[in-house]
């Protein structure tokens, strides 16, 4: 008879339970936290698999707090961004905090860009909560690390989502300014093309500070 196959969460659990052991022996000769590394990586994997979002978040923490105590800190931070990702689909404050650490972990290391991408992310979270005043803030981040990168083309990708939020909650001049920031920025360049569509979202943000009596 054929040998039925474990499915990926059993699996998961099999490599979660190898990795506590490594990590609960005792040794001298080996590193207990590296021992355990694999099984915590592969553990996690097979957990996001199998749409087990919340052991799949644990295991990458684990994950994240092994590379911490080998200080494989780049290491430890790409752990929490793909914990970030298991916890967005439950936590969405949780996964927040645990971006925030990796990106701490990012800019210590010089990689602006990297964080800023991964501030643009929470922006996304909380704006879809409708949880605007916090998703603006990402997003202000977000852009000023681009722009400390020099990537100014995609900082201006979250200053647009400042400047459609802003409207969207009645910061008019927020809102106005922000379009035409990024109209006067793109004069050259690729993003010439678009400077039109962006003073005619201006025009019609002043409308309705007009409309209004702002």
């Amino acid at each position: 008879r054929k040998r039925e196959t474990m499915s990926d969460e059993a699996k998961a659990f099999e490599n979660l339970r190898k990795a506590e052991k490594k990590l609960n022996s005792f040794t001298i000769f080996s590193n207990k936290y590296e021992n355990a590394l694999e099984y915590f990586e592969k553990a996690a994997f097979l957990f996001k698999s199998a749409g087990n979002f919340q052991q799949g978040a644990e295991a990458f923490l684990k994950l994240a707090d092994c590379h911490d105590k080998l200080n494989q800190t780049q290491d430890s931070a790409q752990a929490r961004v793909e914990a970030a990702l298991c916890l967005k689909r439950f936590d969405v404050d949780r996964a927040i905090e645990v971006l925030a650490e990796a990106c701490s972990i990012f800019i210590s290391h010089g990689r602006i860009a990297t964080a800023a991408k991964h501030q643009f992310d929470p922006g996304e979270l909380l704006e879809a909560d409708h949880e605007y005043d916090r998703a603006i803030e990402a997003y202000e981040t977000s852009a000023s690390h681009y722009m400390m990168a020099e990537q100014p083309v995609t900082a201006f990708k979250a200053k647009l989502k400042i400047a459609h939020i802003s409207g969207t909650i009645g910061q008019y001049r927020r809102s106005a300014d922000m379009f035409e920031e990024i109209s006067w920025a793109n004069l050259e360049g690729p993003g010439r093309f678009n400077v039109r569509d962006y003073l005619f979202r201006a025009g019609v943000v002043h409308f309705a500070m007009a409309a209004v009596g702002q």
